[in-house]
């Protein structure tokens, strides 16, 4: 394998590596995507999701690490906890709630759930609240058409650095900025950093091309 052709390779294996746990999986609560974490087979999402959007009120107790949310009924988690009341009963959780960089994250079936809040899951994606628009209409952040989306561009990136072709590195970072945009209009920002990079990345290869073009 040339140079040229294991560069787009381990390129095309990092960037689907970064981007896996949102292709394989989302969290949309009333058609809205979320920020959601997979732990031991359950999604969290923050609890402000839960407050945000669910009708209910929460209460964050820090220095018990206890989480107090109202609404359909009444329920107390703690983080790090397996162990929740609902009303007066004692119930266990398949995962407690977790802290990631700083916002508490609650398993949000268990949550949905109590509070009578209708929870659907199509195989892929978890559908919290009233039936998604994406779920009815199609989305343009759909898992095929993120996958297609990364598949032409490294088609581009192959024909940029094949051919030596910057206006084929130039299509390449328009189908990956194609991709943050979908991302940021359906309300997702967590990739844009990895995002950033490979953009910054095309950029740096657009520059070795055109080095690479003056040496010859």
């Amino acid at each position: 394998m040339n140079i040229k052709r294991k560069f787009t390779v381990i390129l095309a294996l990092m960037m689907l590596l970064a981007f896996g746990s949102f292709v394989e999986a989302a969290t949309f609560v009333n058609g809205m995507a979320v920020d959601s974490k997979l732990v031991d087979g359950r999604t969290l999402v923050p609890v402000r999701v839960v407050s945000e959007n669910l009708g209910s009120t929460v209460n964050w107790d820090a220095a018990t690490g206890t989480i107090t949310i109202t609404g359909e009924a009444t329920i107390v988690l703690s983080v790090k906890n397996n162990r929740a009341v609902v009303g007066k009963e004692v119930v266990e959780l398949d995962v407690a709630p977790k802290v990631y960089d700083s916002r508490v994250y609650v398993p949000i079936r268990f949550v949905s759930e109590c509070l009578k809040v209708v929870v659907n899951w199509d195989g892929e994606n978890a559908y919290i609240g009233k039936q998604s628009i994406i779920d009815q209409q199609g989305s343009s952040l759909s898992k095929v058409n993120v996958l297609g989306g990364f598949e032409n561009m490294l088609h581009e990136l192959e024909s940029g650095f094949n051919n030596v072709d910057v206006n084929a590195f130039d299509s390449a970072r328009k189908s990956l900025s194609e991709i943050k945009q979908s991302f940021n209009n359906n309300g997702i920002n967590d990739y844009d950093t990895y995002l950033d990079k490979w953009l910054k990345s095309i950029d740096l290869s657009i520059q070795s091309v055109n080095n690479q073009s003056t040496e010859e």
